[in-house]
């Protein structure tokens, strides 16, 4: 189920025991309304009304809290969870490891990942976005394509990823990806793998520190 479904099913979920709950106190005031109107349509009407209100106010206010609070954003999206910042490494198509960072900016209706890499002695190497990724929760699989701005090119060099989910459960976020990216200037597949890591502020010294760190338990991988 896709993160907006989901959202607007809890939403709709919530909004109808809340009026449910309510409609005792629509019946006790029915006669009132009706003697005044002498119209059930009108009641029929104004309770509508009521129920769409609600709804609008109780999906905006759940766009908030999964917006604004990650443990409802990881409900929300269940397994397709991987909001946060991603740290590990690739080796390009000349066989060097490159150190990298990811931002993962996932909301309910959009979808944005901002990457920096790194030279094995910590130089900036270069940059790439990318823009409404897939991810197919059932088959645990991350798609898209991508811009990339490496420091020694004189141009943009667009690309295609493809990458499979680490988890525990099938119904779980994962904690790990791998997979490959290809150029396309450069069609060789270029190995990569990634991590999530928990940090408060983006610091790139200590990121490419932990990107380091990933490599060096993970290496066996790059062979």
């Amino acid at each position: 189920m896709k993160a907006i479904t989901r959202l607007n099913t809890i939403s709709l979920s919530i909004t109808t025991l809340c009026v449910f709950s309510l409609w005792i106190s629509i019946v006790n005031v029915s006669d009132e309304l009706s003697s005044i109107t002498n119209s059930k349509i009108l009641l029929i009407t104004l309770s509508f009304i009521f129920s769409l209100g609600f709804y609008k106010i109780l999906l905006n206010i759940t766009k908030y809290l999964v917006q604004k609070c990650k443990l409802c954003k990881k409900i929300i999206f269940g397994a397709s969870y991987i909001d946060g910042v991603w740290v590990g490494f690739f080796v390009n198509s000349d066989k060097k490891i490159r150190f990298f960072y990811e931002v993962y900016e996932q909301d309910y209706d959009s979808f944005e990942i901002r990457g920096v890499s790194f030279t094995v002695d910590g130089k900036h190497h270069g940059t790439w976005n990318i823009e409404d990724p897939v991810i197919s929760e059932k088959k645990g699989m991350l798609n898209y394509t991508y811009e990339t701005d490496g420091i020694n090119n004189t141009y943009i060099n667009p690309g295609i990823g493809r990458f499979t989910f680490i988890r525990n459960k099938s119904n779980e976020p994962p904690f790990q990806m791998k997979g490959y990216t290809s150029d396309l200037y450069n069609p060789n597949k270029v190995f990569s793998f990634q991590e999530k890591v928990e940090i408060k502020e983006i610091d790139e010294s200590q990121l490419f520190e932990m990107a380091k760190k990933v490599y060096e338990k993970n290496k066996s991988l790059s062979n």
